[in-house]
């Protein structure tokens, strides 16, 4: 992860502890679970706080290695909109929809635009 991604993520983490209300996957993810398998299941479900993706976020798909943890993932890009045991999708700008694929170990091993 380059330095400029890494302020991206501080900048995201410290904008989500400012907020006074959180989703149930920021709320989980501070409690130190993300609850990736146990509590989502096979068909995506509704998950984050319903902002899509910047331009410049859908551009840093490309550029990044993989594969990637979980948290870099959440600290560049922000909770899903929608997330199943292996996919987390995030709505782009136009509509579209980008899906992060996850392995056992829960690291992002690539993506792809999919519907969920």
């Amino acid at each position: 992860m380059t330095l400029k991604h890494l302020a991206i993520a501080q900048a995201l983490t410290a904008l989500t502890f400012t907020s006074f209300a959180c989703t149930r996957a920021e709320l989980a993810y501070y409690m130190g679970t993300h609850a990736q398998a146990e509590s989502v299941g096979t068909e995506p479900q509704e998950w984050g706080n319903g902002k899509a993706l910047t331009a410049e976020q859908v551009n840093l798909f490309a550029y990044l290695a993989w594969p990637q943890t979980y948290t870099d993932i959440v600290g560049t890009f922000g909770y899903p909109e929608k997330r199943s045991t292996t996919t987390d999708y995030y709505k782009t700008p136009d509509g579209q929809w980008i899906a992060v694929f996850y392995n056992q170990e829960n690291q992002a091993t690539g993506y792809g635009y999919e519907n969920p």
